[in-house]
């Protein structure tokens, strides 16, 4: 299918469709690692989350989290469409070749 300058798109890499195909897998390891995280975090420092210099740090290390499952989900995402792009393009030109 070609982009919006008219040349067709460079077909997806292979991380791409490792991507597509195990989504669900890395997501829910994303997950899992945070709260593991979180977990030995807890143990390790005590933290009290009312204490004015731990909210901050509170506050910011949220944001990081936040920001690594945007990562996760955006790259996920573009793999998909990637992926699902190329068979699309890949079923038309079978069709065209009849």
């Amino acid at each position: 299918m070609p982009n919006s300058s008219g040349a067709p798109s460079p077909p997806p890499a292979r991380y791409h469709f490792i991507l597509s195909e195990y989504r669900s897998h890395i997501l829910g390891g994303t997950v899992i690692s945070h709260f593991a995280h979180w977990r030995y975090l807890s143990r390790l420092r005590r933290l009290h989350p009312e204490s004015v210099t731990h909210s901050t740090l509170f506050r910011l290390h949220g944001v990081a989290w936040g920001v690594v499952y945007l990562g996760v989900l955006s790259a996920i995402t573009i793999a998909d469409r990637r992926v699902a792009r190329s068979r699309f393009t890949s079923e038309i030109s079978k069709v065209r070749a009849g």
